[in-house]
């Protein structure tokens, strides 16, 4: 007899496996692209349209939209999903504009573009610039020449202003010669010494009329004639107080000399330029002494100063009085001269 079968031993079921999702863990969300970005960005190009014909297309919508001022810059596409994946709950983009949109929606053709009333760009204007000048033809001869009432008006005026500036210019390019000279004379006769304040008292009696030259016998003087012969001797000295006796002493020992080699007595002059160290607001004291004034008196000898001499060239240019007058009155006058000050009143004398 057949043995009898075994007890099969209980069955033991394993656990069961946890149960793995087929869908792989979502991918972190692609960050959001910048305008700035998306400008240097290549555009998505469809895979039913080659690079060539997406150039192409891309260079024909940008010059349209140059020409109508509404040019919009390519936009980058947005990855798509993978459909293996279960789709993660990612943060919605910002909302695109209106631009982008239709640039997305529509890459592989040029849209048709509307005229914009937004400002166009420098590069569209400069554009518009050149093509309007290309387009702009020159006017015939006789369209130039025609004019008519109004214009012609116009035309006139124009004129007459043009012819008034260059006056104007004139009076003040003669204007401002005349300041310089007054200025140059100024501080030369207030300022300097030696051959130069020779120099500019021998400026200021030949516009006096006279024949200035320097004496051969002394720099420091010069001789003023109307014709042959010397009408004054002026001697030009400085000092930094009044005018010395020495100085008068050694204009009367030139007029002596004088008359000894030219058997005729000019009239001695004595220039001082007085106080030469202070502006002449602080000049509160005399020019010369009542001894001196006295003694130039007696001996029929003339006394200035360099600010007097100032005077008489301002007088001179601006036309105040005569070449004639003023050599009279130097002539005529022993003693101290009179008149002549820049602020209208007499202060050479004591």
């Amino acid at each position: 007899e057949a043995p009898p079968p075994r007890p099969e031993p209980p069955r033991v079921e394993a656990p069961p496996e946890p149960t793995r999702s087929t869908a792989e863990p979502a991918k972190p969300a692609p960050e959001p692209v910048s305008r700035l970005e998306s400008s240097y960005a290549a555009p998505h190009v469809p895979p039913e349209l080659s690079p060539s014909d997406t150039k192409a297309d891309a260079l024909s919508a940008r010059l349209d939209s140059l020409k109508s001022g509404s040019y919009a810059k390519p936009q980058i596409s947005e990855p798509a999903a993978d459909s293996s994946t279960s789709p993660a709950k990612e943060t919605p983009p910002p909302a695109a504009s209106t631009s982008e949109t239709s640039a997305r929606a529509e890459p592989s053709a040029a849209p048709p573009v509307e005229p914009s009333t937004t400002p166009q760009s420098p590069e569209a204007k400069d554009l518009i610039k050149k093509m309007e000048e290309i387009s702009k033809t020159a006017a015939p001869e006789w369209c130039i020449q025609f004019s008519f009432p109004g214009l012609n008006e116009l035309k006139v005026e124009r004129s007459d202003l043009n012819d008034q500036i260059k006056q104007i210019q004139q009076r003040i390019s003669t204007v401002e010669s005349r300041i310089a000279l007054l200025d140059g004379i100024k501080n030369a006769l207030l300022t300097a010494e030696g051959d130069e304040l020779v120099a500019a008292c021998q400026q200021a009696f030949a516009k006096m009329g006279w024949t200035a030259t320097i004496s051969p016998n002394n720099r420091n003087e010069l001789w003023l004639a109307s014709g042959e012969k010397a009408d004054v001797l002026a001697h030009v000295v400085k000092s930094t107080a009044q005018a010395k006796r020495t100085d008068l002493a050694l204009l009367g020992e030139s007029v002596i000399n004088y008359w000894g080699e030219h058997e005729q007595e000019p009239k001695g002059l004595l220039v001082a330029c007085t106080w030469s160290n202070r502006p002449p607001s602080e000049r509160s004291e005399p020019d010369f002494t009542d001894a001196l004034a006295e003694f130039a008196k007696k001996k029929n000898l003339c006394l200035m100063t360099t600010m007097q001499l100032l005077c008489i060239f301002k007088d001179l240019e601006l036309g105040m009085v005569t070449q004639e007058d003023v050599r009279r009155r130097i002539i005529e006058t022993s003693g101290i001269l009179a008149g002549f000050s820049l602020d209208g009143q007499s202060k050479a004398s004591a």
